[in-house]
């Protein structure tokens, strides 16, 4: 199972654990801050959604947040724990993505642009005398 988090919905992906197989017609419930949901089939993306109204922000400050999902399918059910971690802002994954550095590249094609116009100059030279 693969779980994303889409503001307050939750997208869950869930496959046989033996054939790798999507699971279709399952039961699924969510149990989230104290609230339970249940996850909806999308036919056409293969997954489950769940809306968690309130859950997520129920859950206020960094650190983890208990979930605990149960899936019943015509042939089995599990029941599942994971948490939810949040981050100390949902600004601070902003500063994990790089940016490019323009000035390096400007620097780099100054000393590149240089460097080709001192061997041309040079080449010049000789191949006059």
């Amino acid at each position: 199972m693969v779980g994303e988090l889409f503001d307050e919905q939750l997208r869950l992906s869930i496959h046989d654990y033996h054939t790798n197989a999507p699971i279709a017609d399952a039961t699924i419930e969510i149990k989230i801050a104290g609230a339970t949901h249940t996850a909806q089939p999308d036919k056409t993306a293969g997954q489950y959604i769940a809306t968690l109204s309130g859950s997520k922000t129920a859950h206020t400050g960094a650190g983890t947040l208990p979930i605990e999902i149960m899936i019943l399918t015509t042939d089995d059910a599990d029941l599942m724990a994971a948490e939810l971690a949040k981050p100390l802002s949902d600004t601070d994954n902003d500063h994990h993505h790089a940016h490019f550095p323009w000035w390096q590249l400007a620097a780099g094609l100054f000393i590149f642009g240089g460097a080709f116009w001192l061997g041309k100059r040079s080449g010049s030279k000789g191949a006059r005398s």
